[in-house]
């Protein structure tokens, strides 16, 4: 609800004052300007009237309650007629109390508004501030208040912003003119007023400071130059202020909570009618009880109530905290944790914030509410067994299971009241400890009976843990818990420390990738956050958690035991009922690489309830996240020894409105300085080895940490110069330090080196420390060197810090003044020495400080001679002016020139002290330049000569330049040697003025306290003299100048007319004969009323020559008839002349001196009068103190430092601050900032790149066009044109719906573009409207989005819109300057930082050009697209250098130009923070976790690449396949797998596992294999698999024959039944035979005798004796026969060699015949040849192929053969015929059928292969011509269509010129004939007026009588017709053409450099042809009157001759 008063006009209850109102000293007259304006009603004569603020008429009064009464009265100031003072005259309006004024009105009467004046305000009516300044023009803004003036209607950018404006001080109206001044309307929080406006609006007093009255332009030029007592009163009495009326309108000040604020009639105040319970005059606080907000001002949109305080109904007291407020601990009466409320004087023996809790001595039983009327009931505790009379005052209060009216109770007593004994204690009241503990026995009463003691408990009376335990506690079931230690010493006891609590939180999600703010901030102490669900779920998943601040995190091993509490809580604030709760764990605590967690039952809380949850933190409350895995002990300590993240659930259901809420959350952690209750027994204290400490020996001890141990689980330390990861003492590895060397020691967490040596430092030892250079990522002890700047002695060591450059080696950094060189090895400018000697330095060459150092080696380096003074100086000490100057060179410096005359001097040197220069005769003055008094300079003589003027008849002997005299009255001629005749004038008395004194002039006393006829003065003088006692001075008033003896406030007497001076006591400016009642005026106006003040003789001005006074004297300039030349004062050192220009007084200077005397330095130079160049680099040094187009910049005076940009530094601005780059002309600072993705400060511009040009790809034809919110995109109506893309509007908009539509640039365009910074954006755009100006003409013009995930920013860009139908190009800067965010105001938007800007580029995500111009469109195009990028390269014409890009001095881990990648063997982390900086927008790179088995990883996923030493894994954390092992970071962690060998052919499980420390176990032994190692055959197999080449075979035993057990495991013999035999069991023993499955016995009547028979022949046939000849072998031959059949079959004359033969030679003679036919082919069609070559590589398989074939046979041959040799062996036969047959066979046979054919196949192959060898390499030249001859065609139709263009644009460009040259030449002609026709008229006017006056007098004196008054008449006639004036008219005409001549002069000058404007030319000639218009006429006329002269003259002769001859 708006609460606000009505706006009522103040002024009419106000107290109006001034300072000034016409009438008060007496009546006075003043008349109305408006009747003295031409054009104006006016009556005649104009009617004054008469202001007298005592007069009886009312019309007559003019008070200034006028302006605030209502009425058509107004109140009027004295008029300026009474003094100048009155233009300052103050207004001022008391309220009578402070109000919110929303405008004030100003209305005039009889007269225009104020000129210049200032709105003001109070609130004290002491201390005023402006409101508005109001000026005549908008230069007095500027000039008057310091204000650039807001031109047109007042508007306003700023709540409080006071501007000046001339819009309300114009001269008409002349009357009734009205002045609107609002002071909310139309500024920026207007509709709902911020509090800066209202404070600016808040007054009590409001002052109208007038200062000047607005007047005509005419008057105000009489004002400027004349007193206004020496104006006519009728001018002066005109203007005065008057004021009809003053409206202000506010309202009271109610601070927006009350509607209506009425006038109390006794106080006559106002007073506000308060709502929204507040209180107080302005409704400025909360009405008691209502303080459970602070209280707020009320606005338009927020009514800012006061809320009452939820103190339970116990009390109506309340005030606010605001740290109870930032801490959510008070209860508002909506029942929710918000404000500060808190309530003083609770009743009913409540107590609390919100009486919510008892006092001391009660309790609120539990489900009692505090807002019960009686909620505390009094604590009943037994004195003897409590400790004290409180008990738990409510359910907050309760810990430990313990209830409200708990009593607390001492040791051995227990009961609700404190009035039992407690278990294992007896006898109450004394309660007596029992023998056997309660912690470490089993008995049920440790009272009775003996003591068993528990597990891990001894002790008589089970009191004590056994060895190796501790922490003897009641609830373990074993008694104690066994010892930690982190596994390096089993000796603990538990610590006798008590535990604190630590509070000090975000939320976020499970993996911690998100994070969210919570509402509250912390500020210590308790807490309660909270959050709403519906922003949190903005950002995180359904469920999420508190996460701890760094409180609660690292090392908690001390909190083992101890309890994590805290309060949860959460409020449904929507329309939800029943929601589903969440049920997940409530606690999850992460650490060393493990995550655990409670239970995943977790907490069931309802809405509205607050709960408050204690956890022990014990192994056996958590289990591993994600599963049901139970947590070992050692497992949960080694998470409590480094706490990464602890994690309290926050969502509890799944109600999309609830706000979740957290407070109180403790963690109690021992401590053994803490003074608490509780001590934390399950704490250990363990007795560390040496090198390790902490309760758990779970940090390494730095000092001892240099033991050379193994890097295993039992480690205790790490190797030298190794790091233990993290600090993790189980599970960890040890990595090499990065210190290069360097230290011995690094931090486990960070890596950073410790104590680095052999003079390095940095955080990894890879810098050299100041004083040293190097590279120290070598590795030696001699990688830093001492500096040597020029030696390593410290005598000759001037520089403390240098660095190594790659390619100028040693750089010293900081050489002192005197000292030059890379290496400060040689002597400076001015300096001299020998710095390379031991002992030897550089001082100041003694040269008086005159060397001039513009030029090198003005002093010897060496002996400290001074070989190049300063210009004017010389001498061997540079101690005295050369030859040609004066002056002093040792005190003053001051040589200066002589400039000597060169036509008056004898030479140009001059006296050296005085200098004084030696004048030829007649010539005086220091540089000769003057001739002696009477004498003149006569250029045709070179020499003076006398003037020659008449002593009697000129003034004086002296001349002016030209050698014309002063005459006196009546004489005339150049030496004053001739007479003329004067015209007499009747004078007419002067007219006397009569001055009435007042009667009483004497002895009256003014309001300054003095009587009349003195004054007291601001400052008392200073001299001696009589004053009286009251501080007065005499006036001293001459009588007669002064109208009376008084005299004003500074002592200034009132003169009568034409008296001057501050007494009146002399005559005023023409005016003379002082005398009493005034001085009589000059009758000098042709003089300028010059005349001589007591005789009144005319006198010319000083310092003016010639007859008509009207030229300079020399040396003087600026002419003026009345107060004569002024004095040029040339500056002697820096002017060329001391003649200045004659209209200026400027001048001319030497070209390093400036100003208009050349008094000072020219810009660019300093130390005046010597001026030394500044030599400021234009491109850092503030632009607004350089020259532009004279490349110079001015410094300061006394040191010459330049006015640097702001990232610039140095004496002359020329390099770049530390942390910035890039020196750049155009950068507003000069240098960019490091932007380094915010790591480093360090870098410089990169080097070696160019600009290379990114444009359109050949098939990217047609750009799509999108909406700006890239929501619809669509290439319907987009065509290509060449060279445009067209897209017609109207099928453009049936897609896209809504205006502007952008162009979205391709691909190419979009991702990182780091390398665009500095380059341009260039495109063409044309567009085709009805209307230029349309919707979308203020759109932005490009827009770019991009950035990194975390810092994803859109940027605009606008640009000029372009006109339609005419192609327009931008070209667009790639840095942040003229870029605003997307969504700003573009006239107040702030422009795009450098690092926005960068992390755009670092990922564009697309770029959009705006394709959418005026209104109603037809048609859009766009062509000549491009974006320029670097890349490296060399620099050319077409490739220019790249600069404005960054080349950072990355840390380790960082790559790229802007650190922009990781390194290799680095990865990226996820960003921390999405936030503003600090910190770097892209996530921390860190070095890859591959466990020492890898140098790569990928850089964004961190998987490790290409493991080594047998490793595998995504972090080579486990052995590959076929090894085995633990991961540790050795070479040897991985061993492979031996199974049993490790040979190949004995390995037969391809993979193995560790089984203990230094075991392994085969994994995938295949069938038949087992044992840990497959070391042995499965049953079923045999072999032997640990014997080389050994393995193990299926048992292959006869199903028939063997028994159905396995054969033997090592030589596979089957177990045989009975009757059968063999190894597999397949055959029947003797006089057996296979029958079925089964063996017969076969020795029967019938077979029995013939086997017996076979046996005897058997017998019979071994027993042959084979000694001797060997019979035939039939049977032999019998199979050589059927092996001849078989190998026949083979070689039929299908399958025969020569038919396959003959088959390959037709196969060969076909592709013979194809090759021929390709190569014809090839020859004439060069585009089939690559299907050719796909032809011929397929005929070269067929004939490698056919090759094989023929192997094939030839090896199958070869077997033949091999079976042949064998069976003669066999034979062994003498026969010689076989044996020459088997021969034949063997080696004629095949020779003769394969031999032939084979070899020819050999010629035709390797033919065919030479062929098509021959062939490919034609065709593959054939085809790298064609792709560079393609290539060079592109470039070149490129280049000539870019050629073509410029050709076109310098054509047009010529064309241009010659056209604006020839204009110009052609106006120049026609300028120069007008100027010679009006020289030769001036010419012709000069010669007659010499005609007139130099005739000969003497010939005509004889009739000179009869001719006087025809003479005299003629004489008058010319006068009257003016025409001397008339000529003098000619004369300045000519002069003007000449001036316009100088001008066209100039613009022509203009127009040879840059193209001619016709437009000015045009002007200036239309100058020129008027004012020789003009000098033609007055010149006609000139002439006619003197024709008429002549025309009198000769007739008048005529007439006296004719009377002569009469006589």
């Amino acid at each position: 609800m708006r609460l606000f008063p009505a706006v009522l006009n103040l002024a009419v209850n106000a107290i109006i004052t001034t300072n000034a109102t016409c009438g008060e000293k007496g009546s006075e007259m003043y008349c109305k300007l408006v009747e003295h304006v031409p054009g104006q009603p006016a009556r005649n004569p104009p009617q004054c009237r008469i202001c007298d603020q005592n007069s009886r008429i009312p019309h007559q009064r003019h008070p200034i309650t006028n302006a605030i009464d209502g009425k058509n009265t107004w109140w009027q100031s004295p008029s300026i007629q009474n003094g100048i003072e009155y233009h300052h005259v103050t207004i001022t309006l008391d309220l009578r109390q402070i109000f919110q004024i929303a405008y004030v009105i100003v209305k005039a009467a009889n007269a225009p508004r104020p000129g210049n004046w200032i709105l003001e305000r109070s609130l004290d009516g002491v201390n005023y501030q402006p409101w508005q300044y109001y000026a005549v023009t908008d230069t007095e803004c500027l000039t008057r208040y310091n204000i650039l003036p807001r031109r047109g209607p007042p508007s306003y950018a700023k709540d409080d912003e006071v501007i000046c404006t001339s819009f309300y001080s114009k001269i008409q109206p002349l009357e009734n003119g009205e002045i609107h001044t609002s002071l909310i309307n139309g500024r920026p929080s207007a509709d709902d007023p911020s509090r800066v406006l209202l404070e600016f609006t808040s007054a009590r007093f409001i002052r109208l400071r007038f200062q000047r009255i607005r007047t005509l332009n005419a008057d105000l030029m009489m004002f400027a130059h004349k007193d206004p007592s020496e104006i006519d009163h009728i001018v002066t009495r005109r203007y005065y202020y008057s004021v009809k009326d003053i409206s202000v309108g506010g309202m009271c000040i109610c601070s927006g909570h009350a509607r209506a604020c009425p006038l109390d009639p006794a106080t006559n105040r106002s007073t506000c009618q308060c709502e929204h319970n507040t209180c107080g005059e302005s409704c400025d606080h909360c009405c008691p009880g209502f303080n459970q907000k602070p209280w707020g001002a009320g606005t338009f949109l927020v009514k800012s109530e006061c809320e009452e305080c939820n103190c339970h109904g116990k009390t109506k007291e309340c005030y606010y905290d605001q740290n109870i407020a930032d801490r959510n601990q008070s209860l508002n009466i909506h029942g929710e944790y918000t404000g500060g409320g808190v309530c003083i004087n609770c009743t009913h023996n409540t107590a609390g914030i919100n009486c919510e809790t008892c006092t001391d001595g009660y309790f609120r039983p539990k489900g009692v509410l505090p807002d019960d009327p009686n909620p505390c009931q009094p604590c009943s505790c037994d004195p003897v067994g409590s400790l004290h009379a409180t008990c738990v005052k409510d359910e907050k209060c309760a810990e430990g299971g313990m209830l409200p009216g708990f009593c607390h109770c001492k040791t051995g007593y227990a009961g609700e009241s404190c009035n039992l004994c407690a278990l294992g204690y007896k006898g109450y009241p004394d309660c007596v400890a029992c023998s056997c503990s309660v912690k470490g026995s089993l008995n049920d009463d440790p009272c009775i009976g003996s003591c068993i003691c528990k597990e891990n408990v001894e002790g008589e009376n089970c009191d004590r843990c056994k060895p190796s335990f501790f922490n003897l506690q009641q609830d373990n079931p074993r008694g104690c818990e066994e010892c930690f230690c982190s596994g390096k010493t089993n000796v603990c006891i538990d610590s006798h420390w008590t535990y604190r609590d630590m509070s000090g939180w975000y939320l976020t999600d499970v993996p911690g990738l998100l994070q969210v703010t919570p509402q509250q901030d912390s500020f210590g102490g308790p807490q309660r956050l909270s959050i709403s669900n519906v922003a949190a779920r903005r950002v995180l998943p359904l469920i999420y958690y508190w996460s701890a601040p760094s409180p609660y995190l690292g090392n908690k091993i001390p909190a083992a035991g101890g309890h994590l509490k805290f309060t949860i809580s959460y409020d449904l604030t929507g329309q939800e009922e029943a929601v589903q709760t969440i049920l997940q764990s409530d606690i999850i605590i992460e650490g060393a690489g493990l995550r655990i967690s409670t239970s995943k039952e977790g907490i069931h809380l309802q809405p509205f309830e607050e709960h408050t949850e204690e956890v022990v933190l014990k192994p056996d409350l958590f289990t591993v996240h994600g599963t049901d895995s139970p947590v070992s002990k050692r497992e949960f300590m080694t998470v409590l020894a480094n706490i990464k993240r602890l994690l309290i659930r926050a969502t509890y259901s799944y109600g999309m409105s609830a706000i979740y809420r957290l407070s109180g959350v403790s963690l109690e952690a021992a401590d053994r300085y803490s003074t608490g209750r509780k001590v934390a027994s399950a704490v250990e204290v363990c007795q560390c080895p040496p090198g390790y400490g902490g309760t758990s020996c779970e940090k390494k001890d730095q000092v001892n940490a240099s033991s050379n141990l193994t890097p295993t689980n039992k480690a205790k330390s790490c190797w030298p110069r190794h790091r233990r990861v993290n600090g993790t003492i189980f599970g960890g590895i040890c990595e090499p330090c990065t210190c290069f060397g360097h230290a011995e020691f690094c931090d486990d967490l960070t890596g950073e080196c410790m104590d680095c040596k052999y003079n390095t430092g940095g955080p990894y030892c890879d810098r050299c420390l100041p004083g040293f250079y190097g590279d120290p990522t070598k590795g030696t002890n001699e990688d830093c060197q001492l500096c040597a700047c020029p030696l390593t002695i410290p005598s000759n060591n001037f520089s403390p810090t240098c660095h190594l450059d790659r390619s100028h080696g040693l750089i010293c950094d900081e050489c002192p003044p005197g000292y030059a060189g890379p290496r400060c090895e040689r002597c400076a400018d001015g300096y001299f020495g020998q710095p390379l000697i031991p002992g030897g330095s550089c001082r100041p060459c003694q040269c008086n400080d005159n060397l001039d150092f513009s030029i090198p080696g003005s002093c010897d380096s060496l002996s400290g001679a001074c070989l190049i003074c300063k210009p004017g100086i010389t001498g061997q000490y540079c101690e005295r002016c050369a030859d040609g100057y004066f002056g002093d060179a040792l005190d003053p410096k001051n040589c200066q020139l002589c400039h000597c005359n060169i036509n008056g001097s004898v030479s140009e040197i001059c006296n050296s002290q005085t200098g004084q220069c030696e004048c030829r005769p007649n010539v005086v003055g220091r540089r000769c330049d003057e001739c002696k008094p009477n004498y003149l300079w006569a250029p045709e003589k070179q020499f003076c000569i006398p003037c020659g003027c008449s002593p009697l008849r000129s003034m004086s002997l002296r001349c002016d330049m030209s050698g014309r005299c002063i005459c006196k009255s009546g004489f005339m001629g150049k030496h004053c040697e001739l007479s003329r005749q004067v015209h007499k004038r009747k004078e007419n008395p002067r007219a006397t003025q009569q001055i009435q004194v007042p009667s009483q002039r004497w002895g009256f006393t003014g309001t300054s306290g003095c009587p009349r006829g003195a004054y007291r003065p601001v400052a008392l003088p200073g001299t001696f003299g009589l004053q009286s006692s009251r501080g007065c001075v005499p006036c001293n008033c001459n009588s007669f100048g002064s109208k009376s003896f008084d005299c004003d406030e500074n002592g200034q007497c009132h003169c009568q007319p034409g008296v001057a001076g501050k007494k009146c006591d002399r005559c005023a400016h023409g005016f003379y004969n002082f005398e009493e009642g005034g001085c009589t005026p000059c009758e000098c106006s042709h003089l300028g009323n010059n005349c001589d003040p007591v005789t009144g003789r005319c006198v010319c001005p000083p310092n003016t020559i010639g007859e008509k006074c009207d030229k300079c004297a020399p040396n003087y300039w600026g002419h003026d008839i009345v107060s004569g030349c002024k004095a040029c004062d040339c500056s002697v050192v820096g002017s060329l002349s001391f003649q200045c220009n004659s209209d200026t007084g400027c001048c001319s200077c030497h070209p390093k001196f400036s100003g208009d005397k050349c008094t000072q330095c020219r810009p660019g130079y300093w130390k005046y009068p010597q001026c030394i160049p500044c030599d400021c680099l234009l491109a850092g040094t503030d632009p607004q103190t350089c020259d532009a187009e004279m490349e110079k910049c001015s410094c300061v005076d006394g040191t010459g430092q330049c006015s640097c940009k702001v990232n610039v530094e140095g004496v002359h601005c020329d390099r770049c601050r530390s942390g910035m780059f890039g020196l750049y002309a155009k950068n507003p600072l000069g240098c960019n900032s490091c932007y380094c993705f915010g790591l480093t400060t360090r870098c410089s511009e990169a080097k070696g790149l160019i600009r290379m040009w990114l444009t359109l790809k050949p098939d990217q034809m047609v750009l799509p066009l999108v909406d700006e919110n890239l929501q619809d995109s669509t290439t319907r109506g987009v065509v290509f044109q060449h060279p445009e893309i067209v897209a017609n509007i109207e099928l453009v908009m049936q897609d896209l719906q809504s205006e502007p539509i952008y162009w979205k640039l391709p691909e190419q365009f979009e991702g990182r573009k780091l390398t665009a910074y500095g380059g341009k954006l260039k495109y063409a755009i044309y567009f085709e409207a009805r209307e230029e100006t349309g919707f979308a003409t203020y759109n932005p013009q490009v827009i770019i989005r991009g950035g990194p995930p975390t810092r994803i920013r859109t940027i605009i860009r606008h640009m000029a819109a372009p006109l339609i139908g005419q192609l327009t190009r931008h070209e667009i800067e790639m840095t942040e300057h003229e870029w605003r965010y997307h969504g700003d105001d573009p006239r107040v938007s702030s422009t795009v930082t450098r690092e926005d800007f960068m992390d755009v580029l670092y990922n564009i995500h697309y770029i959009l050009i705006k394709a959418s111009h005026g209104s109603i469109m037809r048609q859009s195009r766009i062509s000549e697209i491009s974006m320029e990028v670097a890349e490296e390269g060399n620099v050319s014409g077409m490739s220019p250098r790249a600069h404005l890009i960054e080349k950072c001095d990355c840390p380790l881990g960082y790559s790229g130009l802007s650190c922009e990648a990781c390194s290799p063997g680095f990865y990226r982390l996820p960003p921390r923070s999405s936030g503003r900086r600090p910190g770097p927008t892209l996530g921390t790179c860190a070095a890859c976790q591959c466990h020492g088995h890898s140098n790569m990883c990928d850089p964004e996923t961190s998987i490790c690449q290409n493991c080594r030493h047998n490793t595998a894994g995504d972090h080579c954390e486990r052995c590959t396949v076929g090894f085995y092992g633990n991961v540790r970071g050795s070479p040897e962690d991985c061993h492979p797998c031996a199974c049993p060998l490790t040979i190949p052919s004995n390995n037969f499980s391809p993979s193995c596992v560790a089984e203990g420390l230094s075991d392994y176990r085969c994994t995938a032994c295949p069938p038949g294999y087992e044992g840990q190692y497959c070391e042995r055959c499965s049953p079923g197999f045999s072999g032997d698999p640990r014997t080389p080449g050994g393995s193990c075979q299926e048992c292959e035993c006869d199903p028939y024959g063997s028994l159905p057990i396995p054969c033997d495991p090592v030589t596979g013999q089957c177990t045989c039944k009975p009757e059968s035999t063999g190894w597999t069991c397949a055959g029947c023993k003797h006089q057996h035979v296979r029958d079925g499955v089964e063996c017969i016995f076969c020795d029967d009547e019938c077979i029995g005798l013939l086997l017996s028979d076979l046996d005897r022949l058997n017998q019979m046939t071994l027993s042959v004796n084979l000694s001797g000849p060997l019979p035939p072998p039939y049977k032999m031959l019998y199979g050589f026969e059927n092996t001849t059949q078989e190998l026949k079959h083979l070689l039929s004359p299908q399958r025969a060699p020569e038919r396959l033969l003959q088959l390959a030679q037709k196969n060969l003679d076909t592709l013979v015949t194809e090759m021929d036919e390709l190569l014809t082919r090839a020859t004439k069609v060069t585009a089939d040849g690559e299907q050719t070559g796909q032809d011929a590589e397929r005929t070269n398989e067929r004939a490698t192929s056919l090759g094989q074939f023929i192997k094939d046979t030839l090896q199958a041959a070869e077997a033949v053969n091999e079976n042949a040799v064998k069976l003669n062996e066999t034979l062994r036969i003498q026969d010689k015929t076989l044996e020459k047959s088997l021969q034949a066979l063997q080696i004629e046979g095949p020779q003769k059928l394969f031999g032939e054919p084979t070899e020819k196949n050999e010629e035709l192959k390797n033919e065919v292969r030479d062929k098509m060898a021959d062939y490919k390499n034609k065709v593959d030249d054939a085809r790298d011509l064609l792709r560079e001859a393609s290539s060079k065609i592109r470039e070149a139709n490129r280049l000539s269509a870019i050629n073509q263009r410029n050709m076109t644009m310098i054509e047009k460009r010529k064309q241009a010129v010659e056209s604006s040259r020839q204009e110009a030449e052609k106006t120049l002609k026609e300028g120069n004939d007008i100027l010679d026709e009006a020289s030769r008229l001036a010419n012709e006017i000069n010669l007659a007026v010499e005609v007139i006056y130099l005739r000969d007098i003497t010939t005509i004196q004889p009739i000179a009588d009869e001719l006087k008054d025809k003479i005299d008449d003629l004489a008058q006639d010319i006068q009257d017709r003016m025409l001397p004036e008339k000529v003098l008219q000619a004369e300045n005409h000519a002069a003007q053409l000449n001036e316009s001549s100088a001008i066209l002069d100039g613009i022509l000058a203009e127009a040879k450099n840059v193209s001619f404007n016709a437009t000015v030319a045009f002007k200036a000639y239309s100058n020129i042809k008027d004012y020789i218009d003009e000098a033609e006429r007055i010149a006609r006329e000139a002439k006619a009157r003197a024709n008429e002269a002549i025309c009198c003259n000769k007739t008048s002769r005529q007439e006296q001759v004719s009377f002569k001859s009469m006589f």
